[in-house]
């Protein structure tokens, strides 16, 4: 390896007859695929940050060099070289969501797999809706101080696992559940968006897409037993709340 690496440092390209003879077919050339180049500003990194990012965004879905071997798939990152007093420095970006998405597949237990898509698809909310969207004051929410509506904790007053303090849960569902008022022109995040929940089967996503007004324990249940025995969970939590509320 270490022949390689020395035919590598030393910036010859025109190394590929020499490492043919040793390798074959199996070498090849980095710059035989796409490649990018970038202007450091020391004096605004920022800049340069964002233009790596959008690069690593533009590759997510399809790898360059994956796409020459017909291998479709995320791209894990990109690495950056270069030389400074005659030194070679290497650095690489990586796709934080892709090591995300690595961890949960690499989980064995069925459950605790589950559980931590669930709380990483979480995350990924949290930080997409960082603010108070409903923008609450004295329990009404923006709609309802705007409509002068009597009803107060906006769309979880019919909540029943709501109580005098607030939302006691960290249900997905009710996440994603934002009116038009309330976005004020922001994107709506959807289900699809979450990469993450791609590590969960159709029928659990299906799941996620109607199980509102839950506890995040229960939801997780719901995704570990499936859809039939979320069902009968689903029609027994429905008939509880209603006797809890006579």
């Amino acid at each position: 390896y270490s022949t390689i690496d020395n035919i590598l440092m030393s910036g010859d390209y025109d190394c590929e007859p020499i490492l043919s003879k040793l390798y074959g077919n199996d070498i090849f050339n980095t710059h035989m695929f796409k490649t990018y180049e970038l202007m450091l500003d020391l004096k605004n990194p920022e800049e340069t940050v964002d233009k790596i990012n959008n690069i690593l965004q533009s590759i997510e879905n399809e790898c360059p060099v994956g796409k020459f071997f017909n291998k479709i798939g995320i791209c894990e990152g990109i690495v950056w070289s270069t030389r400074l007093y005659d030194k070679l420095f290497t650095f690489k970006t990586n796709n934080e969501e892709l090591k995300t998405i690595v961890k949960a597949l690499n989980i064995k237990k069925r459950k605790n797999r589950i559980k931590y898509v669930y709380e990483e698809a979480i995350k990924v909310i949290n930080n997409y809706y960082y603010m108070d969207l409903c923008k609450f004051k004295d329990n009404k929410c923006i709609v309802q101080r705007k409509n002068k509506s009597n009803t107060t904790n906006g769309c979880c007053r019919t909540c029943p696992i709501l109580t005098d303090k607030g939302c006691p849960s960290f249900n997905l569902t009710c996440k994603l559940l934002y009116c038009k008022t309330a976005l004020n022109n922001l994107k709506k995040l959807k289900m699809s968006d979450i990469n993450i929940l791609k590590c969960l089967s159709l029928t659990k996503r299906l799941i996620l897409k109607t199980d509102f007004y839950s506890t995040k324990e229960e939801v997780i249940d719901d995704l570990y037993y499936g859809i039939l025995l979320y069902g009968f969970r689903s029609f027994y939590r429905e008939i509880k709340n209603k006797l809890k509320h006579h």
